[in-house]
């Protein structure tokens, strides 16, 4: 059966309601329907009921494209239904949108959730490619109460590459007893009210101890999602790395996405704005595993907040469980490291001090943490005056490491005396390494020549 161009719950024009206690029932094996459909006038308008719009119940093989649900038929403005937009009820295999722009549908305006998934029959769906929670331009607010509902317990179903905004709960909610294998891959997540992904229906669900090898069970087996430890963006490109504890001798889908600052979720977990790029990674024996990712193209400002989930790959392009969105990290831009600079070489009579000048350093940062000075065959001097420190060696040895502010380090750098051992002559080379917060560095070298000199004769 098709159901094609049909206004459901609107007057004549699809501008204002005229309620149907519910829109389309897919009846009892009803098998193979259609609602809607890509072509030019296919979809339908659902919008102003009271009840569910279209409710399949145990049927299999639904095909529901390119209609509006709780908009007005120009796609203009809310016109709500009062619950679900669409429920599947122990029904598999059926598809909600798709892969080309006029597949996806227009969900707006549901008190309850837009797409409702229920039983453990409610498998092998997809849902692709829609537009839930805001209008075609994505800038307006038509929030419904959750995005995509998952309970009892429905399994191993998709949700991919949907713009899912402004939900006033979650935009992916599964109750605890919802089972396993449910992919969320791709999805532009924004503007919830609570978490974007809850598994479980009880806010942020920590991970489990490496230990445990991700064995606790629940929604989606509560997915462990991964730990992200640096984010460094130039602008144009994104270099990630992290690690994800889970089930041993597994591969992960690792999904990044971007939260402009402000637009981030207040628990510091997601969302998913804008997704970036996605990296496979497998797990070890203990079911540990590590990533850091080489820049990827990916347009990312100073101070976003970059997220990630995880996703069971079993192969072949299919997908088991995803995990609720990680803990945040702001993204911040690379490291420069500090420069040292110094005169040119020197040369100095046997056993003759030698007060070095020129001696600095710089740091575009300004995280600069130490400078270490050292050589072969002296000694080396400074003036704590300035305030600097020696945090490691000592004045009057061939090594020493000044920490203190940059200011206070150059006003020690600026009082360097060399000595060289006792009776040596030939050369030397004073080294000086700068290192700061971020363990970036930079060395660079004096040559420092000691003159020989006739000693008095010894009677």
């Amino acid at each position: 059966a098709s159901v094609q161009g049909n206004l459901i719950g609107t007057n004549a024009t699809g501008s204002a309601a005229l309620a149907n206690g519910g829109g389309i029932l897919i009846g009892n094996a009803s098998h193979g329907s259609t609602i809607g459909g890509t072509a030019a006038g296919a979809g339908n308008t659902l919008s102003g009921n009271s009840g569910v719009a279209v409710w399949a119940n145990n049927s299999n093989g639904t095909t529901i494209q390119g209609n509006r649900f709780g908009t007005t038929a120009d796609g203009s403005a809310v016109l709500a239904n009062g619950s679900a937009s669409i429920m599947l009820y122990a029904s598999s295999n059926s598809v909600i949108g798709g892969n080309t722009a006029a597949a996806g549908n227009l969900f707006a305006g549901s008190p309850g959730a837009a797409i409702w998934l229920a039983d453990t029959s409610a498998t092998g769906n997809l849902i692709e490619g829609n537009t839930i929670g805001t209008d075609a331009s994505l800038t307006q607010n038509w929030s419904n109460g959750v995005g995509v509902r998952f309970s009892g317990p429905a399994h191993d179903n998709t949700v991919r590459n949907n713009v899912i905004a402004h939900s006033g709960f979650n935009a992916i909610r599964a109750a605890a007893d919802v089972g396993s294998g449910n992919a969320f891959l791709g999805n532009r997540i924004y503007g919830s009210g609570e978490i974007g992904i809850d598994l479980a229906e009880d806010g942020v669900t920590n991970n489990d101890p490496a230990i445990n090898l991700d064995g606790d069970s629940g929604a989606n087996d509560l997915q462990n999602f991964p730990l992200l430890i640096s984010a460094t963006t130039t602008g144009t490109t994104l270099a990630v790395q992290g690690s994800i504890d889970s089930a041993a001798n597994t591969t992960y889908r690792i999904e990044f996405f971007n939260n402009p600052l402000g637009s981030e979720n207040a628990s510091g977990h997601g969302e998913g704005k804008y997704f970036l790029f996605a990296v496979d990674v497998s797990t070890n024996a203990s079911g540990h595993a590590d990533f850091d990712l080489a820049p990827q193209a990916a347009a990312v400002t100073e101070g976003s907040r970059i997220s990630a989930t995880a996703t069971v790959n079993l192969g072949g392009g299919v997908y088991g469980s995803t995990s609720e969105f990680s803990l945040n990290l702001p993204a911040s831009l690379p490291s420069t490291a500090p420069v040292v600079s110094v005169p040119g070489a020197q040369s100095v009579n046997e056993d003759t001090a030698l007060s070095v000048s020129g001696v600095s350093v710089t740091d575009p940062d300004d995280n600069l943490s130490s400078v270490q000075l050292s050589v072969g065959n002296g000694t080396l001097t400074v003036s704590l005056a300035g305030g600097a420190s020696i945090a490691a060696g000592a004045n009057g040895s061939s090594t020493l490491t000044l920490t203190g502010t940059l200011a206070q380090m150059n006003s020690a750098l600026g009082t360097l005396s060399y000595q060289g051992n006792l009776n040596h002559a030939g050369g030397d080379t004073l080294t000086v390494v700068a290192t700061d917060g971020d363990v970036v560095s930079d060395t660079d070298t004096v040559a420092i020549t000691v003159n020989p000199i006739n000693d008095a004769p010894v009677r």
